[in-house]
């Protein structure tokens, strides 16, 4: 499995592309300025197929290009169901205070916690709300997925609709149990170590 990532929009979204055997699982994809893909297309190989685009959660700057990749390749799509409603509300989706006001009008399958497989990927789904209440991470071998929750030296906010303090501590909590030493796919910033952030990161070192 091979994993490929680039930046995409004004607030330097990280979307992922898992790859095993030709067959593609992206993650989290959005438009650049304009509503321009063209930099996400060209890491699309002509020789690849497009099983699948997982949304870590619902935020506009995650889910921009989901439509656009629909209509090209018509893959599924998966959400966490308590993330369902951000995909039609420009409220909680944030679109709204970018003047976007964005409605998602792609078929969605939505998932829960627990085992997901998708053609030939084998993830847990673990549900980590705090940024947004649908928000996950997801482990595959030696990586974990996981959004806007941890960053390299940060979290995720809690301040915008659906966002819980409470809820990011419990997920952070969880993290902090996990004895295995993942590699951090997070949703903005550099990828890092889970060993790194139990010490370095304030949020998760017991600094802050």
């Amino acid at each position: 499995m091979k994993c490929y990532s680039i930046v995409l929009n004004p607030l330097q979204t990280n979307c992922y592309l898992l790859e095993k055997n030709n067959h593609v699982i992206i993650f989290d994809p959005s438009m650049d300025i304009g509503n321009d893909m063209s930099s996400l297309l060209a890491k699309i190989k002509d020789d690849w197929t497009i099983d699948a685009i997982v949304l870590t959660h619902g935020h506009y700057d995650h889910i921009s290009a989901v439509d656009a990749l629909y209509e090209l390749y018509q893959p599924e799509i998966f959400i966490h169901q308590n993330d369902l409603e951000y995909l039609s509300n420009p409220i909680l989706n944030a679109s709204a205070f970018m003047n976007e006001h964005f409605v998602l009008e792609s078929p969605v399958t939505t998932i829960k916690e627990g085992p997901l497989k998708i053609g030939e990927f084998e993830f847990e789904v673990v549900l980590t709300p705090g940024h947004t209440p649908g928000s996950i991470s997801l482990f595959i071998d030696d990586f974990a997925i996981v959004g806007d929750c941890i960053f390299k030296n940060s979290i995720g906010r809690t301040d915008l609709p659906g966002g819980s303090s409470e809820d990011m501590k419990k997920s952070l909590d969880y993290f902090k149990s996990l004895s295995k030493d993942y590699q951090l796919l997070p949703g903005h910033g550099d990828r890092t170590k889970l060993s790194v952030e139990k010490i370095m990161n304030p949020f998760l070192n017991g600094s802050n």
